[in-house]
């Protein structure tokens, strides 16, 4: 069991990564004209989105180790496990999916006739790797969910040992999985984050310090570091990349470990310090509004931006709209088709 306050505050937290996550799938770096160097405007966005959001899905990661392992025994868990999570990911992100590929046919960004290889290619854009790119942690997640037994067996066992030579990897971008479909079959950063949650799910009393122990004064200086880290980066290497490229210094990529490691728990203590209702009541939100939060919202908010502001500053625009759609559509879901939603949120 834990404190109220600490699930409170893991639940800021969550809402906080929710939205760096739509941040992150919303810049225009892309759009901007470099030919003349960095803009303002590039670092910007390559601040909010590949420095500070680059917290989102290692503490998504986190706290699904953390939840998970939290209610995990032992090994007869595993096959309630499994029914549980088939109907919290596994059926979402089916039907989720589907809704979004449907949608995008009609939209008429996919062309699509009934044929065996079509079927083939319905199954990939559906089941393995959903054309809205942000499943693929769903997917990393169901992956890890058939792993549980091994990964409660290394951390009960070995603790500490199991869990440093995995951050070591993930700390220097080593991948150990093997491709599936074009993705790693579980990334390095999604599976070392949930086994650290694992390890914590044994140590409660770890998070409930950082909560109740961190002075504001602490947690201050430690934001302070964490943002000069963000910003050191970002000076060394202003177009680093390290999703699926290897675009990077050891320099830029060990800074950047070091403040994602240090932000994870530096956002559970901010949170711990911005409890409010409101917040907390919008956190029940977060799946939904991470399943649908980019495909096919994203042709709306990128067409009401296009007649106000141009393409390389959409971000500023449509990261807000985004939010306030997405947000505004899980509320009404839950309001108005209350079973769909259901489902769609997988229980939560």
């Amino acid at each position: 069991m834990i404190s109220t306050k600490l699930s409170d505050s893991l639940r800021v937290a969550n809402i906080i990564c929710t939205i760096l996550v739509v941040a992150i799938h919303y810049n225009t770096k892309h759009d901007i004209d470099l030919s003349s160097g960095f803009t303002w405007n590039y670092y910007l966005q390559e601040f909010f989105t590949n420095g500070i959001a680059r917290i989102a899905v290692p503490f998504f990661a986190f706290i699904a180790g953390f939840f998970f392992f939290l209610a995990y025994d032992n090994h007869s868990s595993y096959p309630k496990a499994i029914r549980k999570r088939v109907n919290s990911l596994l059926t979402p992100y089916l039907l989720a999916s589907l809704i979004i590929f449907i949608v995008e046919y009609i939209y008429g960004e996919i062309r699509w006739e009934l044929s065996f290889q079509n079927l083939t290619l319905l199954m990939r854009d559906v089941v393995l790797t959903p054309i809205s790119v942000q499943f693929w942690f769903l997917r990393d997640l169901m992956f890890l969910v058939l792993i549980t037994p091994i990964i409660f067996t290394l951390v009960n066992k070995l603790k500490l040992l199991t869990i440093v030579p995995i951050m070591i990897l993930w700390f220097f971008d080593i991948e150990i999985m093997p491709m599936f479909s074009n993705k790693y079959f579980i990334t390095i950063e999604t599976l070392s984050f949930f086994m650290m949650g694992c390890y914590f799910s044994q140590h409660t009393h770890l998070l409930e310090s950082l909560i109740d122990r961190m002075s504001p004064k602490i947690i201050y200086v430690i934001l302070l570091v964490y943002l000069a880290l963000c910003i050191a980066r970002i000076i060394i290497e202003p177009d680093m990349a390290n999703w699926y490229v290897d675009k990077y210094l050891l320099q830029s990529l060990i800074i950047q470990n070091i403040s994602i490691l240090i932000g994870v728990f530096l956002i559970i203590s901010l949170s711990s310090k911005m409890l409010d209702d409101k917040l907390i009541y919008l956190s029940q939100f977060t799946f939904f509004v991470y399943i649908f939060h980019l495909l096919p919202l994203s042709h709306l908010v990128g067409k009401i931006a296009s007649f106000i502001i141009s393409d390389a500053y959409k971000f500023y625009l449509t990261f807000p709209l985004a939010l306030i759609f997405v947000f505004v559509g899980a509320i009404g879901c839950q309001k108005v088709l209350p079973a769909v939603y259901k489902v769609l949120s997988g229980g939560r």
